[in-house]
């Protein structure tokens, strides 16, 4: 049984959700504005989309969006009740997705990955050539990075926050062939340094 489905009740109303992951949403939406620059008809893929946040407010900002979830756990049920299109399919299971996108997001789950290079790798397989991935994750740059993460292993699963020399890397190995456009930084008040990479597919 995944651990997150002890949140289905509170999950929405978390206290990390106003000072980390609404923060996160907020900047992958501007981004997604500065990339399609009002064009909205682009194809988005959610992995890890809980219950659907994010497809929410991308189907605010962006409603000619095609969207879709993946979620292998119970907050997968509530996207759906939201009424978004979720898959309950694990990051293992990428591959049994039936098509390519011109986005995929991912969004605090990453660093819960056991195998991160071969979850960048599947993500890579289901982008388009030249699509973008949004990969955002809490790091350990400081002390008090460390110390808040420590604390927030006592109630997720196991976690490992890869340092941005270590994913730069992951990305540009030939099997994943991510290249890496920007980085941008999360402010959030009260929690470990947050950042938002931005990757492309090569053509």
């Amino acid at each position: 049984m995944s651990i997150w489905n002890r949140y289905v009740g509170i999950y929405d109303r978390l206290w990390v959700q106003k000072v980390s992951l609404a923060p996160t949403r907020r900047k992958v939406i501007h981004t997604l504005l500065g990339l399609f620059d009002g064009k909205e008809d682009f194809s988005l893929l959610d992995i890890s989309c809980g219950t659907g946040q994010l497809l929410s407010e991308v189907a605010e900002a962006m409603p000619n969006s095609k969207r879709l979830g993946v979620e292998p756990s119970d907050l997968g049920t509530l996207a759906a009740r939201k009424g978004h299109s979720v898959l309950p399919y694990t990051i293992d299971a990428l591959h049994k997705v039936p098509e390519q996108f011109d986005v995929i997001t991912c969004t605090h789950a990453f660093p819960y990955y056991p195998d991160q290079v071969k979850a960048l790798r599947l993500m890579s397989d289901r982008l388009r050539p030249g699509g973008i991935l949004l990969l955002a994750h809490a790091e350990t740059a400081t002390l008090y990075d460390k110390l808040c993460l420590s604390l927030v292993k006592l109630t997720t699963s196991k976690a490992h926050y890869p340092t941005p020399a270590t994913l730069k890397g992951w990305l540009a190995q030939t099997d994943v062939a991510l290249t890496l456009l920007d980085r941008q930084r999360i402010n959030g008040k009260g929690v470990p340094s947050i950042t938002l990479y931005t990757a492309r597919k090569q053509p």
